[in-house]
């Protein structure tokens, strides 16, 4: 989608704006004033029109507050979408919508037969508004079962927040924020959307590392709040969103504040069709409007979760090219199959109509409902063959330790971390636990400057030596000096502790005479099982006998030794219900290993 928001700068601005005003349950209402400002948020006009229509503060309450009560009515007639089986695995793909709460329940409840429902709702919050909207706007989307997608917006300036000119304000935002969070609520926080976009130069587009300081400044006030009102820092996942397109020198990746302060990266793509104009418009699919820019986000940012903030979709072909129903199909069907895609917040709304887009003189249309309140069924038939959309309660353990889990700092420079919500169906993360040896002094890496542990590189016999004895006895653990009772292990580093192996009996070698050890050797899997078990229970211990729990485990004296490492929880095998006894054992998976045979702290 080459310049969407520079050909279209005031696209989505009166419903950012009256979504932020209104905390999002009030979007319904104001939606219909149909006044689009140009390249900003015309502030002080909607907080005017916001008060005149509430005609006060008290009256706003009144009305929030009975718009949760009329959800709870609706919920209690209709009842509640169920909450539906789904695979416990980090894979699954968040739904979400920008959208009224009846509208967005109706479209909960067309989703039943496709045996699916919303995870998400998307809303704008202000940190400048009074802080008593802060809560009224989570509370009614989370009572709704889902959590809330807070875009958080400021009519300040990066630099004013930079330079610590706005702390009071965001810390009384953060405040009512952490009151909100203290009873097991979380939300995801997506701090100036967009930020690299120039329809933003009134308040928070500016020079990328102005943006860094701000949203660095903001986490830091918030996660101060949050412990100071016994908030987990877990109750907030920090999204960097900005938007794909960019005019050149705001590519998002000047922006982005770093891996130690961001748990989620988005982007931004709409499909404005033909509403540009019959021969301006352009029918930007999936491969132009979104995938270029979640192809840069991945190596922006390894390892983490990929979101989208905003998407949608017009039904207004473009120079007679254009089908809403295949768009929407391939947008959420593509998207469940992009490696590392966790998240997409629809724009299910209908905003004004805009001098840039003459037209849709009726209004912009994203919504997946039709005119008849159905739903389109590209994005019906998406739903119901695609198992990667499922539902995760608000409170459930999913969402608590998967999707607001947090990523590893990084240790060794070839050890990439993973946010547990970035992990694929099988894949492991070998991090944590290479984290853990290193922590419990076992191991300090395989070179240095920079320090790196070769995760890939296989085990030989004379480093099994060294972790065994460190992972049994501690890292204070030296073994007595070597006498060379193996004729080709020479008198080096590795000596006494290839000879304390074979003085506690784990080891006879590999061959008796010539009385030799092969230190050079790869340690297999099947020999690695005999070594863990012997090393964990002592020389004379004798597994009990096997049962053939594995496909390519042989019988041989080596079978039992691996289906009790196998019963012990050591291992799972290789997958497939095999085992991989001849492969050799890596050092990342060594570190499995032993972390999981000696309890190692993890």
């Amino acid at each position: 989608m080459v310049g969407e928001l520079t050909r279209y700068p005031s696209l989505r601005s009166s419903v950012k704006e009256i979504h932020s005003k209104i905390g999002g349950c009030w979007m319904r209402n104001y939606a219909s004033q149909k006044t689009m400002r140009p390249k900003r948020l015309d502030l002080p006009s909607a907080v005017g029109r916001y008060c005149r229509a509430m005609k006060t503060f008290r009256a706003q309450q009144r009305f929030c507050a009975g718009s949760v009560l009329v959800a709870g009515l609706v919920m209690a007639i209709v009842g509640f979408v169920p909450i539906l089986a789904h695979r416990a695995e980090a894979s699954e793909v968040l739904l979400g919508l920008y959208s009224d709460i009846i509208v967005h329940h109706d479209i909960d409840v067309q989703l039943i037969p496709a045996g699916k429902r919303t995870n998400v709702t998307g809303i704008y919050l202000i940190m400048d508004d009074p802080i008593q909207n802060v809560p009224f706007a989570l509370i009614d989307v989370w009572a709704n079962g889902r959590v809330p997608y807070v875009n958080l917006m400021t009519t300040s300036t990066t630099a004013a927040i930079a330079n610590g000119s706005r702390d009071a304000a965001i810390r009384n935002f953060a405040h009512y924020f952490a009151l909100w969070a203290a009873t097991g609520r979380r939300a995801f926080l997506a701090t100036f959307p967009e930020m690299n976009g120039r329809w933003h130069q009134d308040t928070y587009y500016g020079p990328p590392a102005t943006f860094v300081a701000a949203f660095r400044r903001i986490r830091q006030i918030f996660e101060q709040e949050l412990t100071s009102q016994g908030a987990p820092l877990s109750a907030v996942s920090w999204v960097f969103a900005p938007n794909g397109w960019s005019e050149p020198g705001d590519e998002f990746e000047h922006y982005y504040p770093g891996t130690d302060v961001v748990d989620i990266v988005s982007t931004t793509g709409f499909n404005f069709g033909g509403c540009p104009g019959p021969t301006a418009g352009v029918w930007d699919t999936f491969d132009t409007a979104l995938r270029p820019y979640l192809d840069r986000l991945g190596p922006m940012a390894p390892g983490k979760p990929l979101f989208i903030t905003e998407t949608g979709t017009v039904d207004v072909p473009a120079q007679g090219v254009g089908d809403k129903n295949q768009w929407l199909q391939e947008l959420f069907t593509r998207l469940a199959s992009y490696p590392r895609f966790r998240g997409v917040v629809y724009f299910n709304l209908m905003t004004g109509p805009a001098s840039t887009l003459p037209s849709c003189p009726q209004g912009v249309d994203y919504r997946l409902t039709r005119l008849d309140g159905t739903l389109w069924p590209g994005f019906f038939n998406a739903m119901a063959t695609l198992p990667q959309y499922a539902y995760w309660a608000p409170d459930s353990p999913q969402m608590a330790n998967i999707v607001f889990g947090r990523q590893p700092t990084q240790i060794f420079a070839d050890v990439l971390t993973f946010h547990p919500f970035a992990l694929e169906d099988g894949e492991v993360d070998f991090s944590s636990w290479i984290h853990a040896l290193s922590a419990a002094g076992v191991t300090a890496g395989c070179a240095t400057a920079p320090l790196r542990y070769c995760p890939n590189l296989g085990v030989t016999r004379a480093q099994m030596a060294i972790f065994l004895l460190k992972a049994k006895h501690g890292s204070n653990f030296v073994p007595p000096p070597a006498t060379g009772i193996f004729d080709d292990v020479p008198a080096d580093s590795t000596a006494k502790w290839i000879e304390g192996l074979a003085a506690e009996g784990i080891t006879g070698g590999c061959s008796l005479n010539p009385p030799l050890y092969c230190p050079a050797n790869s340690v297999t899997r099947k020999q690695m099982a005999m070594f863990l078990l012997k090393a964990k229970h002592g020389s004379s211990y004798q597994p009990p006998p096997a049962t053939g729990i594995f496909n390519d485990v042989a019988a041989d004296n080596f079978r039992p030794w691996i289906e009790q490492l196998a019963a012990e929880g050591i291992t799972g095998g290789c997958g497939g219900g095999n085992f991989c006894p001849e492969n050799p054992v890596t050092r990342g998976q060594m570190a499995v290993f032993l972390v999981k045979a000696f309890n190692l702290p993890h």
